[in-house]
C-alpha cells in the first residue's frame, strides 16, 4: 500500500529507535507491516499550496504479526503507557548562566 501524508507523519510512521520521531506510531506499525519512507513531494507539486511538506510511504502488511506480540490489546496498553511519559527536559536546564 502507498500513501501521500504530511511528512511529518511520515517521518513518526518510518523512525529508527532512538530519535525524537519514535513513538507509539511507529511501534505499532512494525508490529504488522513493513513501513518504508519513499520520497517527500514539496508544497509546489499542489494547487492550492500547502503549507507543509508532504512524503509517499509503503506499507507491506505482515500475513502474521512481525514478532511475538501475544495479546495485541496488552502491547497497545504497554506502548501508550511506555510512550505517554517520555522525558521532557527541564527548564532550569535549558538556561544558560
Amino acid at each position: 500500500m502507498h500513501f501521500m501524508l504530511q511528512k511529518e507523519v511520515v517521518d513518526r510512521m518510518a523512525a529508527q529507535p532512538g530519535g525524537k520521531e519514535y513513538g507509539r506510531l511507529t511501534v505499532m506499525l512494525a508490529a504488522y507491516a513493513e513501513v518504508e519512507a519513499l520520497f517527500d513531494v514539496g508544497p509546489g507539486a499542489f494547487t492550492p499550496r500547502p503549507k507543509v511538506w508532504s512524503a509517499i510511504v509503503r506499507l507491506r502488511p505482515a500475513i502474521a504479526p512481525r514478532f511475538d506480540i501475544g495479546d495485541d490489546g496488552v502491547l497497545r496498553t504497554l506502548v501508550t503507557a511506555a510512550f505517554s511519559h517520555r522525558r521532557k527536559p527541564c527548564a532550569t536546564a535549558s538556561r544558560v548562566s
